[in-house]
């Protein structure tokens, strides 16, 4: 099996994964050059290039998952979380006695975005908030409000292969190996 194209269920999310070579991938441009390879003539592929691919695709999916769950951060981002726990921190640690009750329970809605993985505009908002001078209740809230407006998603464990193109190259024949 030389790549595959493939469109995977996700409960109700659709996705489509690529890959040539050894890796998969949803980036748009690869799937778009295979999408364009895959205008010539159909043909059966080899049952083991079918089961290749599958494989190959099951093995993808627990590892996308996997780097879902963990919510993977560049150092960038994790330099900017830190930072943000840290301005948490000392809000509540600098607030009067009678007051820290209260804001505790803000801080701890506002760190809830610190644990969640983020899409860009996200990111970008937190990496702005980090940069306020004014650290104050109303700024809890809008960390508070990132992590509101970001929908908890459990991914399902195992996926299901809804279609699946496989490329060989074709000898005019059958599909062979280079």
């Amino acid at each position: 099996m030389d790549g595959c194209l493939a469109l995977v269920a996700d409960g109700d999310e659709r996705l489509v994964v690529a890959g040539e070579g050894s890796g998969l991938t949803l980036d748009p441009g690869v799937v778009t050059r295979l999408a364009t390879l895959a205008s010539g003539a159909a043909t059966m592929p080899r049952e083991a290039d079918v089961a290749c691919c599958t494989e190959r695709l099951e093995r993808w999916w627990r590892h996308h998952v996997a780097r879902e769950q963990l919510g993977r951060l560049g150092a960038q981002g994790s330099l900017v979380r830190g930072k943000i726990a840290a301005l948490i921190s000392g809000l509540v640690a600098g607030a009067p006695r009678h007051t820290r009750t209260a804001l505790a329970a803000r801080a701890a809605m506002a760190r809830q975005v610190l644990r969640l993985p983020l899409g860009v505009g996200a990111e970008r908002r937190l990496a702005e908030l980090a940069q306020q001078s004014a650290v104050d209740e109303q700024w809890l809230d809008q960390l508070a409000e990132i992590a509101a407006k970001r929908p908890v998603r459990r991914r399902q464990h195992d996926a299901t292969i809804l279609a699946m193109i496989v490329f060989c190259q074709w000898d005019g024949q059958g599909a062979t190996r280079p």
